[in-house]
């Protein structure tokens, strides 16, 4: 597994036929339970809607991408897709990586921007911040005073 890749987030919505909502949610629940099989992955979720008729949502999120691919064309996938046919209307997936979900516009087409350019922006909104806070609220270790006040006297020993 490269150590340096970005994990993989999978979000699928389904809408599921009225009166099989039990049947998707002990689906989706043993969905993830075999997931979890999987080397890399990292974890997952069903979102139960909020109204009857809405989509559920089921997420799934790997180390990388190469994890991912191994859980995507797995018979144990295969066979638990083939089961939920029945039960499901409509679904649409939905992958995220890295940082490009802070960037990211519903319904946008274009693709996310380089990485390069996240991490510059991220760099730059996060340690400016970092620097004022450590300037504004640096406490003394040893004193637990704010470094702008001076030290308290200290008796001096006697030895």
């Amino acid at each position: 597994m490269d150590t340096f890749a970005d994990p993989v987030t999978v979000t699928v919505a389904r809408r599921v036929v009225p009166g099989h909502e039990q049947d998707f949610q002990d689906w989706a629940e043993e969905a993830l339970r075999t997931a979890r099989t999987v080397p890399g992955y990292l974890g997952g979720g069903v979102l139960c809607p909020h109204r009857a008729g809405a989509d559920w949502h089921v997420v799934y999120r790997f180390a990388d991408s190469q994890s991912l691919r191994a859980w995507e064309p797995s018979q144990q996938r295969a066979a638990l897709l083939r089961r939920a046919d029945e039960m499901i209307e409509s679904q649409r997936e939905h992958r995220t990586t890295g940082l490009e979900t802070w960037f990211e516009l519903p319904g946008r087409t274009a693709p996310a921007p380089p990485r390069w350019k996240m991490a510059l922006v991220s760099v730059l909104a996060v340690v400016p911040i970092a620097q004022l806070l450590n300037v504004c609220c640096h406490r003394s270790p040893a004193t637990g005073l704010s470094s702008s006040a001076p030290p308290p006297s200290v008796p001096s020993s006697p030895c």
